[in-house]
C-alpha cells in the first residue's frame, strides 16, 4: 500500500505578455489628462519651430536695410550708425514721383524692446509746376524720426503682439531682424515735398502762353449765307408784325 499523501495540482502563475489577452487591462487614463499633454506636446513642437525659423536668414539686401540683432540684443540706450546712400525711390506709384540721390546719415537707439530711427537726408525729385505745367528737379532737405517694433521676440523667437497706439504697421522689423528704412524715408519724403510746387518765383504761368495766341492773326473766314431753297420763297411775303 502507497503510503504517499496525492500532492495538490500546481496551477502555473499567469505571467505577462502581449500574447496574453487575459491579462487585466490598466485603467483608462482621464480625457481631460490627454488632452492637455497633448496641447503640452504640440505648443512645445510648435516652440522648436519657431525658434528654428527664427535663424533662418533670408537673402535680402538694399541700400535701406539693416540688420539690427545685436542692437536688440543689447542694452538699452545702445546706439548704432549708419551712412545712407541710394540712387532711387518709388514715392507713389499712381503719380510716378521719384526720388532720386537720397544720403544721409542714421542713429539707431534701443529704447525698451523698440529701435527708435533718427537722421538728416537730402533728396532730389521731379515735380510739375502748377503755374505753368512744366516739370522741374527740385532739392529738399529733412529729418527722420520713426519708432519701428521687432516682429519676434529676440530671444525666444515667439511673435510679439503689437501694442495698442502703434500707428504705422509697416514700421516694423521681420522675422530676420532686418529694418527696412525705405517706408520711413518715402513718407518723410512726401509730407516734406512742396504743396503747391512752382518752378520759380518769376514764374510768369500761363500768361506768357495766353499772350503768345492772342497776338497771333488769327485768320477769319468771310462769312457767306447758303443760297434759299425756292420752295421756301413764299415765307418771304409772310409780315411777322402782324
Amino acid at each position: 500500500m502507497d503510503n504517499s499523501e496525492e500532492q495538490p495540482r500546481r496551477i502555473p502563475r499567469q505571467t505577462r505578455s502581449r500574447f496574453n489577452f487575459s491579462y487585466p487591462n490598466p485603467e483608462p487614463k482621464s480625457l481631460n489628462t490627454e488632452l492637455s499633454r497633448n496641447n503640452d506636446r504640440e505648443l512645445r513642437r510648435t516652440t522648436r519651430f519657431q525658434n528654428r525659423q527664427a535663424h533662418i536668414i533670408i537673402d535680402k539686401n538694399g541700400d535701406l536695410i539693416f540688420n539690427v540683432s545685436q542692437l536688440l540684443r543689447s542694452h538699452e540706450g545702445a546706439t548704432r550708425n549708419y551712412d545712407v546712400q541710394t540712387a532711387k525711390l518709388e514715392l507713389d506709384e499712381t503719380e510716378g514721383t521719384v526720388a532720386t540721390n537720397i544720403k544721409g546719415h542714421v542713429h539707431l537707439t534701443k529704447v525698451v524692446q523698440d529701435v527708435l530711427v533718427q537722421g538728416k537726408f537730402e533728396a532730389d525729385s521731379m515735380l510739375n509746376c502748377v503755374r505753368c505745367l512744366n516739370d522741374f528737379a527740385t532739392h529738399i532737405e529733412f529729418e527722420l524720426q520713426d519708432i519701428y517694433r521687432p516682429s519676434i521676440d529676440i530671444i525666444t523667437g515667439l511673435p510679439l503682439k503689437s501694442e495698442d497706439g502703434f500707428d504705422d504697421e509697416k514700421l516694423v522689423i521681420d522675422e530676420n531682424h532686418l529694418l527696412d528704412l525705405g517706408e520711413a524715408l518715402r513718407q518723410q519724403i512726401l509730407v516734406s515735398l512742396p504743396l503747391y510746387p512752382h518752378c520759380g518765383e518769376d514764374c510768369p504761368g500761363l500768361y506768357s502762353e495766353l499772350e503768345r495766341v492772342n497776338n497771333e492773326d488769327a485768320e477769319v473766314e468771310e462769312y457767306t449765307p447758303a443760297p434759299i431753297d425756292v420752295r421756301w420763297s413764299a415765307l418771304k411775303n409772310l409780315r411777322l408784325e402782324e
